[in-house]
């Protein structure tokens, strides 16, 4: 069976249509009636898949609700070793009051399933596979299943979390055919993408430690690094900052504006 899955695994990382049908087959290997795959990153709130019996949660977790999460909060503070059973993992108040519990629930699941893929590159992939309650919960063997295909699993979702971030760079050549010198960056301020326009400003921004970015004006600086730190807050702030105009450039106006919702597409 593991065999047997290790293609459409793989295939998935880069045929995002073809996810539904392997959570569906991987989680019928250990027992459960669903599957899902999230990921988390500093650019979007969320990337997910779903199978059609956790479909409507995951929707409503993702799209309204998920950065209120303890789950996800917990989650990414303590990522589990491997898949492991929720009800043994998280704290038995936070399960008693989490919404995406009540919710799976109210859907007619119970026993989790989940594992939490810490990227090299900063982003998470969470798998998650879910049980009829009628079926009763995991057990050993369900988890070593999962387990079993766990590496091909955080390869794939580290291939699929990174294809996501090829809008970055599509983001950047757009505005340089409007004319406009671009940057994306993440929200703790590290930049993925600068267009040809931008990296004629060299005597302007400038590039600082852990791949974050500097303007070379101290008051407009203060204003920029201010607002990127905000950015991470459930309320991003968006803003003008004007930059003085110097013997290299002309005066200009820097302006942050953070991608949420379907400004990713």
């Amino acid at each position: 069976m593991i065999d047997d899955l290790t293609d459409p695994i793989y295939e998935a990382a880069f045929q995002p249509e073809c996810w539904t049908d392997v959570l569906e087959r991987v989680g019928a290997n250990a027992g459960s009636a669903s599957g899902l795959m999230v990921v988390f990153d500093e650019i979007k709130p969320v990337q997910y898949r779903g199978t059609p019996a956790i479909y409507d949660v995951i929707r409503a977790f993702c799209e309204g609700y998920w950065h209120e999460s303890r789950r996800a909060a917990y989650t990414l503070k303590n990522p589990p070793n491997g898949f492991v059973v929720l009800k043994d993992f998280f704290p038995p108040d936070l399960l008693e009051t989490d919404p995406c519990r009540v919710n799976r629930l109210a859907a007619g699941l119970d026993s989790e399933v989940s594992a939490a893929v810490a990227m090299p590159t900063g982003e998470m992939v969470v798998y998650s596979f879910d049980k009829w309650q009628r079926d009763g919960a995991h057990d050993q063997r369900d988890v070593e299943a999962l387990n079993a295909l766990y590496p091909h699993l955080a390869r794939a979702g580290l291939m699929a979390a990174r294809l996501g971030l090829e809008r970055a760079a599509a983001t950047t050549a757009t505005l340089q055919m409007l004319g406009l010198p671009a940057a994306v960056m993440t929200r703790s301020g590290r930049v993925l993408s600068t267009n040809v326009l931008f990296d004629r400003l060299p005597s302007m921004f400038m590039p600082v430690a852990f791949g974050r970015l500097a303007i070379n004006d101290v008051g407009a600086n203060r204003l920029f690094q201010e607002a990127v730190e905000k950015t991470a807050s459930a309320r991003p702030m968006v803003r003008s900052i004007p930059a003085g105009e110097t013997e290299e450039h002309r005066a200009c106006i820097v302006h942050l504006v953070p991608l949420r919702r379907s400004a990713h597409d």
